[in-house]
């Protein structure tokens, strides 16, 4: 489709280097207009409403006011397309994961020095990110699938008798989750709906920078009655955890049933790398093999997800009008790979089923 006009970026952002690294950016771009400049949070409500924008590029602290509770607000007053820009603060790490929960797409690293501030890095990303949040279909967010189940699953978290890592059982079944852009409120919902003693392990390829890795599982763990961990090289898979990858790392499952945890090797503009996760799943024999595509871009899983398949796999798609981002699900649909074509509530459910019929 050819767009008829420019895309509207709107931009909140305290630091006046950045604001110049950024218009400088924008202005070098023909399809792209910088519509305004907004330093705190009245601004930002302002703005959306005066100049309409396509994307909003935020600061994940403007003042005092941290990106979640801002997010929250725009996503159900004046919902637009947010990236978020990311110092390394402990605080902003936090308000930025749980600002993706909320609505926002995507976290872009910021450094909080001007001489370290990566132009070369940054331009890219920021130019790439903004073009995608310009093609993504906006919801209301009045209250996400994820917080539902996130109520249940608190409900039941005094009931939980989870067992020690130690002593729970290699895992036989093992689910591969594969997502990217949009991804943290669905698998906020998918694990929130999975029971203490799933007999299964999830391990997860989240495409995000490996320095929020640390906090999104923390984030996972509160709301899941799974455990949830980061991926540990030479690892035995064990039931009822969900492992987390993520960074500049790639991960592989080992035939004994053990994680591999190498560098990224450049075979995927993304990492940790999909299709080299569920291609290692494929080889493994005599265990219940399921993969799972979700919201993202490009088309990182398509070729993992053939060579799951024909192995006997089974191959869950997330529904394309579900997705912040569904360039992902769209490969494995084009392919005719999926077996089920399902909204994330629906997905928990599915596993589980799958599961109790291995």
């Amino acid at each position: 489709m050819i767009r008829s006009r420019k895309m509207r970026i709107l931009l909140a952002e305290n630091s006046p280097f950045v604001i110049k690294v950024i218009s400088d950016l924008l202005q070098d771009e023909s399809e792209m207009e910088l519509c305004g400049i907004c330093k705190s949070w009245p601004e930002i409500m302002d703005s959306l409403n005066r100049f309409k924008p396509d994307v909003l590029v935020m600061s994940s602290r403007l003042n005092k006011s941290l990106a979640d509770e801002m997010v929250r607000e725009i996503m159900i007053v004046s919902p637009v397309a947010i990236l978020l820009l990311c110092g390394k603060e402990q605080s902003q790490t936090e308000a930025s994961l749980r600002a993706l929960r909320f609505g926002a797409l995507d976290i872009i690293l910021k450094p909080e020095m001007p001489t370290t501030f990566n132009v070369e890095k940054i331009g890219p990303e920021l130019l790439s990110g903004i073009r995608m949040a310009a093609r993504v279909r906006v919801i209301r967010h009045v209250e996400t699938s994820a917080q539902v189940y996130v109520q249940r699953a608190r409900q039941r978290l005094d009931q939980a008798d989870p067992v020690s890592p130690e002593k729970a059982p290699h895992a036989r079944n093992v689910v591969a989750i594969g997502v990217s852009t949009g991804g943290p409120p669905v698998l906020h919902t998918i694990l929130a709906s999975l029971p203490p003693d799933l007999p299964a392990a999830l391990i997860i390829a989240q495409h995000m920078p490996g320095e929020f890795v640390g906090e999104f599982i923390n984030q996972l763990s509160r709301n899941s009655l799974l455990r949830v961990a980061r991926v540990e090289h030479n690892l035995f898979l064990r039931e009822a955890t969900a492992y987390v990858a993520g960074g500049d790392v790639d991960v592989e499952i080992t035939p004994d049933g053990r994680i591999r945890v190498i560098p990224t090797t450049g075979q995927s503009n993304f990492s940790p790398s999909v299709n080299l996760l569920f291609e290692s799943l494929s080889q493994r024999t005599a265990v219940g093999k399921t993969g799972i595509i979700l919201t993202g871009m490009g088309r990182d899983g398509a070729r993992g997800a053939a060579e799951l398949r024909r192995s006997g796999g089974t191959i869950i798609v997330q529904s394309p009008d579900t997705c912040a981002v569904s360039a992902m699900p769209d490969a494995i649909i084009e392919a005719r790979l999926a077996d089920y074509l399902l909204p994330p509530g629906a997905i928990g459910p599915k596993i589980r089923e799958l599961i109790a019929g291995h």
